[in-house]
């Protein structure tokens, strides 16, 4: 298991309308490093808020693409 710093898992909250309104039901969205796993993550909220997760849903989102148009290529932003 990676020896990272809780702290340095949790990046920080996701704050929109859907995550607001999840909040109200026990929801709560984090931005994570993306090399995170499940198990790192529940560790994390655990240590950082006190609080025993009932489970972890994770999930991936590319960058935009944005084109050079000086060399008129793709470049995936992060």
């Amino acid at each position: 298991m990676n020896t990272s710093h809780p702290q340095n898992i949790i990046l920080g909250p996701i704050v929109t309308e859907k995550s607001i309104f999840g909040q109200s039901k026990g929801i709560y969205s984090f931005w994570v490093k993306p090399s995170a796993n499940k198990y790192q993550i529940a560790d994390a909220v655990e240590a950082v808020f006190a609080l025993k997760p009932k489970s972890v849903r994770t999930a991936s989102r590319l960058g935009k693409t944005k084109t050079d148009w000086k060399k008129r290529t793709p470049i995936q932003k992060t």
